[in-house]
């Protein structure tokens, strides 16, 4: 189970919830293609803490529905649990039975916005990392490109600089006056 996966007590015993990614798209589509990160924002606007736990503090623009397929879709892809000592599987049907038996419960209620918050965060998290990496990624390989070419364009420079002073040389060695005089016919055409 990976490391975003949350174990919790919820109805008769203790689940394990994760959003995968197929239950993320699940998610967003029974929310009508709103984004989890839509839904992680409504359901988190309706929710304050005490001590170190969420509770619901009312307000919020969070449907109920949204927060009830999460913990649904969330036990479906932790799939496993643990009712009076004895390991269970989760499945669809489970899921489904877990959240229409003990949703009408106001303390389940709220711990079903706890655990949609802390699902949220957790996919939060997860993307921002992974954006985070990805962006820093692009920027050391810019960085790297600039200094090649900030190289080259260095070295350039100094042939460069050596080849103009060695024409110089070849001009002061000529007895070229250093005055230049630029004839009238360019400076009255304006170039």
């Amino acid at each position: 189970m990976p490391d975003t996966a949350v174990e919790l007590s919820f109805a008769d015993g203790r689940y394990t919830f994760w959003l995968a990614l197929p239950q993320v798209i699940e998610l967003e589509r029974k929310g009508g293609g709103k984004s989890i990160f839509t839904m992680y924002d409504q359901i988190g606007a309706g929710l304050g803490i005490v001590g170190e736990q969420p509770v619901y503090a009312g307000g919020g623009s969070a449907m109920l529905t949204d927060i009830r397929e999460t913990i649904r879709l969330g036990l479906i892809g932790g799939n496993s649990g643990m009712v009076s000592g004895a390991q269970i599987e989760v499945g669809p049907n489970l899921a489904r039975d877990l959240v229409d038996t003990y949703n009408a419960d106001a303390r389940t209620e709220e711990a079903q916005r706890r655990l949609a918050l802390s699902e949220a965060q957790h996919a939060v998290t997860r993307q921002s990392l992974a954006t985070l990496e990805q962006q820093a990624a692009e920027w050391v390989h810019d960085g790297e490109l600039r200094s090649e070419r900030l190289s080259d364009a260095m070295a350039q420079a100094k042939d460069d600089a050596a080849e103009l002073r060695r024409e110089a040389d070849v001009i002061r060695r000529a007895g070229v006056r250093t005055d230049c005089v630029t004839p009238r016919e360019i400076r009255e055409s304006g170039l």
